[in-house]
Parts: C-alpha cells; structure tokens; sequence
C-alpha cells in the first residue's frame, strides 16, 4: 500500500513525507503549512510535502510551494494516506476533522492546530502535536519532533489508531447523539 500510494504521489522511497488532505480554501491556511514545511525541509534533507484537495487557493498555494506535491481533488485519497509518514492539518477553525479521523484510521501521527473540534480528537503528545494557529515555527517544529524519532511517531499513530476505534466508531457517535438530544431520565431520590 505504501509503495503503491508513494508511486501515485510521485513520491520517493525514502523521502519522510508529511501530507494533508484538505480543500484548499483559506480557513485550511495551508499557507502556514507551506511556509512551516519549507523551514522544516531546510534542516531535513529527503523530506516531501504532498497537498491532497483542490480548491479557490490552489494557484496561490502552488506559486508559494512550487517543490510540493499537489494531487488535486482525489475520490481515493484515503487509498493515498500510506504514503504519509505524518499528517498535518492546519486549519484556522475546524469542527471535528474527518480527514484527521481518517489518518488516526491509517495509524500516522497527528500534528494539527489547537482549534475547534481538534483537541478532542487529537490528544497532545499522545496520539499527536497540537500546535497553535497560523504558527509556521510551531509547526515546523512539531514536524521536527516527529521526524526526530521514528519510533516515537510509530507509537503516536498507534495511539491515534486506538483512540478512533474506542472513541470514535459509528456507534458510540451514534450513542452521544442520542444522550445529547434525548438524556436518560434521572431518578428522584427521596
């Protein structure tokens, strides 16, 4: 799946790719994310940045990262998380993101803006980084952290995969839609 994803993307063998899947619009700030890469690839040699999604800001986003991969609107994006080694979102709001759930699925460490939803589903320095927005440093930095350790980023996908399958399946989010909307009964104590 890897090698099959990487070939679709263009991607070397070896390179360490951080990815996303978003459409490019700008509440998704893939600016920052440009810039937070290219400081990062500046003290990593054989990394890649691929941008998953189309939208208003793609020729803008392409002018600003002409050495980044951009595979336009894809229905088998999820086909093409193998070829990550971490996902990065970067949005300025956010509800809960089903593209990071989709990562947590493929097992990747997280790193993502403290915004919105993502707190929730995102759990700092266990299942991933949460860094603040529109924080190109911070974000190259949490990049860092995860290249830095191999390990440590297998251990935080394998987190992130097991939080989704406790946390975050059909049911159970079926279940506290319904808590939320029809609460059990309470009973009166005497």
């Amino acid at each position: 799946d890897r090698a099959r994803a990487r070939l679709a993307l263009g991607l070397g063998a070896s390179d360490f790719v951080v990815g996303t899947v978003a459409r490019l619009d700008p509440v998704k700030d893939l600016g920052t994310l440009a810039a937070a890469f290219d400081a990062f690839r500046r003290t990593r040699p054989g990394t890649a940045l691929a941008i998953v999604g189309d939208g208003p800001e793609r020729a803008r986003l392409e002018a600003l990262a002409p050495w980044a991969r951009f595979a336009g609107a894809r229905d088998d994006a999820r086909r093409l998380l193998p070829a990550f080694d971490v996902f990065a979102n970067s949005s300025v709001t956010e509800g809960v993101s089903v593209t990071i759930l989709e990562a947590m699925a493929a097992a990747l460490p997280i790193v993502a803006t403290r915004v919105g939803g993502t707190p929730e589903v995102v759990l700092d320095q266990e299942t991933g980084l949460l860094v603040p927005a529109r924080s190109p440093v911070a974000l190259a930095g949490a990049l860092a952290w995860i290249a830095a350790d191999p390990g440590r980023a297998r251990a935080l996908g394998e987190a992130g995969r097991r939080r989704l399958e406790t946390a975050f399946t059909l049911d159970r989010m079926a279940g506290r839609y319904l808590e939320a909307y029809f609460p059990r009964s309470r009973k009166k104590e005497d």
